[in-house]
């Protein structure tokens, strides 16, 4: 589902080159993108990379934070509220990538396109980190636009809650979440989480005619969702086609 993209990189590791090179990027291996510290023209890509001992690089490119996303419907410039419990205020602050969303709800009963979202949020080299595990951050961020709707959920390619059925309706229903003993309450909104198929282990319906979605962990064992409807209902919420392009 991936897809290259050109940038123009003028360091790379920390190194500067001696002229700005264009270079093709696997959308995938893009983590995420800020502006360097200062400055609102250059961006900051930090990219997995297999052949760098597992850990993520740096790159230095030309784009803008919106030029950079608008290279791929995977690539979003979102308004980052928080960030692993740190705040942050300025508008269209951060590149997320979508491919790398786990799970995501919505907060709260705002106006659609204004709606704060949180994600669980993969930085893996690998992009398949279990829900627990120290490459998965929490951030609180605004799409500006309203994923609810069936014209934006389609960009979700890969996850639960994706369907395109022309009644912008096809979001899951969390109701809790248990992570190695914690558990997660979510807010009273139906139609407003996502989760990523392959950190489903698998799913079962209870006698209330719930869904119990099993999810990777990094320890032994695995996290339990709770979501409304019974299975058939939510697996028909995970799009047959790749409707999404890339």
């Amino acid at each position: 589902m991936a897809n290259l993209i050109p940038l123009t990189v003028q360091e790379m590791r920390g190194e500067a080159l001696g002229t700005a090179t264009a270079m093709g990027l696997n959308t995938e291996s893009i983590i995420s993108a800020v502006y360097e510290p200062g400055d609102t023209g250059d961006s900051i890509v930090t990219y997995a990379d297999g052949q760098n001992g597992g850990r993520p690089i740096k790159y230095l490119v030309n784009e803008t934070l919106a030029a950079t996303a608008a290279l791929s419907s995977h690539l979003w410039n979102v308004d980052l509220f928080e960030k692993n419990g740190v705040t942050y205020t300025t508008a269209a602050n951060f590149v997320l990538n979508l491919e790398r969303v786990i799970m995501m709800y919505k907060n709260d009963a705002t106006a659609d396109a204004t709606a704060k979202w949180t994600v669980w949020y993969d930085t893996s080299n690998i992009n398949y980190a279990g829900l627990d595990s120290n490459t998965v951050d929490i951030l609180i961020v605004d799409f500006n636009q309203d994923f609810e709707a069936d014209a934006f959920a389609m960009f979700l390619v890969g996850h639960v809650g994706n369907t395109i059925a022309g009644t912008d309706t096809g979001r899951i229903d969390p109701i809790s979440l248990n992570v190695n003993g914690n558990t997660v309450a979510f807010p009273d909104l139906s139609n407003s989480m996502f989760v990523r198929s392959k950190n489903i282990m698998s799913a079962i319906q209870d006698s209330d005619s719930n869904t119990r979605i099993r999810l990777k962990t990094s320890k032994p064992g695995f996290a339990e969702l709770i979501v409304d409807e019974n299975l058939a209902a939510n697996i028909v919420r995970s799009a047959v086609t790749m409707e999404a392009t890339s």
